[in-house]
């Protein structure tokens, strides 16, 4: 019995092979259906393999390999012409050894550029402030003559990742986005997913050799077996691409069932990792100081029963809470310690930027989507620098933001994501010469739900070897 790789989108399996295939690409999804009063939820099996076809993700070719063996069922893998012709262009040659300018990579980082290179595709997980962008750019190195496609999350680190690759002499490099749109013959596109799932597919689809996408975390969505293609942006743009070479990197990886294939069908498996505990022991990143600050109850907040209203007025509105972040805030400034304040909501950021300032007399830059490109830089750059002591931001410097000098991370949100809480506190774990301490201080709120959340927190904290 065969499967045979179409190329590096699809994979197509003997008919008499899909009955084996089929339980290791099962997920249970839960659809809302509406009912004559009200909405209700249903939860039926879905599968990432059309059970007609015996198509699927070329990238979950790993795991169907290693299900079928462990159920000893004999299999051979046969390429197609079109895909083995592909995957020899002159373009993904290695012509170098993995090499940046005054860079001397870690042995960690050689063996991650070792994994990419062997795999040809997968994901980096690597937590944050470990340094994935000098895996992905030593990667690149080896292979000057390749057209590469970028995919980043937000313009922020669009910028940053430009900046990144003109510093390590990285040539003919376009960044798409504010009124630029013609990448065609350049070698290094970078862009927002955003912006780049607006091109027609026929323009991108054969036209790259390398697809790395940054904050791999957001590849996931349902697969649509009929079209071929996982739903949103990211898997629209990779299940049309034909880059023989898919990376990933992300300090956060999904947990639940569908998220997970849907990573791996697009990108492929892990191929390499580290875990946060790993990182500090090796001294590449710092171990966080985690300070719980205990809310006081109010009877008038705790008779909300909504989690919308008990979020807004035991977060949002929360005088005491925000005048809490506010005095933190103003102490760890007197410490020539740097503050980056996480919010969710705008006037979140709004009432602590007004209490700060009102009642101690502190002014605090806040950064948001609406906050324009150059005075982010300019915000960015003077954080970095400690001119500026104090930011408050939504999720628009969440990740991949490099601000090296940070010393306390405020999680003024709450919530319960894993991903939206590593991704916020992770911002302050970079270790450079002259940083004495990463600290996190979290909140350990009352009221229903809220308190949940914190518990849920608390619980990341501790699997991190935080706490």
């Amino acid at each position: 019995m065969n499967i045979e790789v179409i190329d590096s989108i699809i994979c197509r399996a003997d008919k008499k092979l899909i009955p084996y295939i089929v339980p290791c690409l099962k997920y249970q999804k839960t659809f809302w259906k509406k009912r004559q009063y009200r909405k209700v939820s249903v939860t039926k099996s879905a599968y990432f393999i059309h059970k007609g076809s015996g198509r699927f993700l070329t990238g979950l070719l790993p795991r169907v390999l290693t299900h079928l063996d462990a159920n000893r069922i004999k299999v051979s893998v046969q390429y197609s012409e079109q895909y083995s012709e592909y995957s020899k262009r002159d373009n993904l040659l290695v012509t170098n050894p993995p090499r940046l300018d005054k860079i001397i990579f870690r042995p960690d980082q050689k063996q991650l550029i070792q994994n990419c290179y062997e795999h040809k595709r997968g994901v980096i997980f690597a937590p944050t402030r470990f340094g994935k962008t000098v895996v992905a750019l030593g990667f690149m190195s080896m292979f000057p003559k390749a057209k590469v496609l970028f995919l980043c999350d937000t313009l922020d680190i669009i910028d940053q990742t430009v900046e990144e690759l003109k510093k390590f002499n990285f040539k003919d490099i376009v960044k798409l986005g504010r009124g630029v749109k013609d990448w065609q013959g350049s070698g290094i596109v970078v862009s927002t997913i955003q912006t780049f799932s607006k091109f027609k597919v026929e323009d991108y689809c054969d036209y790259f050799d390398m697809t790395i996408t940054d904050e791999a975390h957001h590849c996931t969505g349902g697969w649509n077996s009929n079209r071929q293609v996982v739903d949103g942006q990211y898997g629209m743009v990779l299940s049309h691409n034909l880059s023989p070479i898919k990376l990933g990197f992300t300090a956060t990886l999904p947990t639940e069932k569908e998220k997970i294939l849907s990573l791996e069908g697009l990108i492929g498996p892990v191929i390499g990792e580290m875990t946060p505990q790993e990182s500090v022991e090796l001294e590449i990143t710092m171990k966080p100081k985690i300070e719980l600050i205990p809310v006081p109850y109010k009877m008038s907040i705790s008779q909300y029963r909504k989690y919308k209203d008990l979020y807004e007025h035991g977060v949002v509105h929360n005088r005491i809470r925000n005048k809490l972040i506010a005095k933190l805030t103003k102490d760890r400034i007197k410490q020539g310690i740097t503050v980056l304040i996480m919010v969710k909501e705008i006037q979140h950021g709004l009432n602590i930027q007004e209490l700060a300032k009102r009642i101690f007399g502190i002014d605090i830059e806040f950064v948001r989507g609406e906050t324009d490109t150059g005075t982010r830089l300019s915000v960015k750059n003077a954080f970095i620098k400690k001119k500026l002591k104090a930011v408050i931001s939504t999720s628009v410097w969440r990740e991949g933001i490099n601000l090296p000098s940070l010393g306390c991370v405020i999680n003024a949100l709450g919530g319960k994501s894993e991903i939206q809480t590593l991704q916020s506190v992770g911002r302050s774990l970079t270790k450079i010469e002259g940083k004495d301490c990463a600290e996190i201080i979290d909140f350990l709120d009352p009221y229903t739900y809220l308190s949940s959340h914190t518990i849920e927190r608390l619980q990341m904290y501790v699997k991190n070897g935080w706490l």
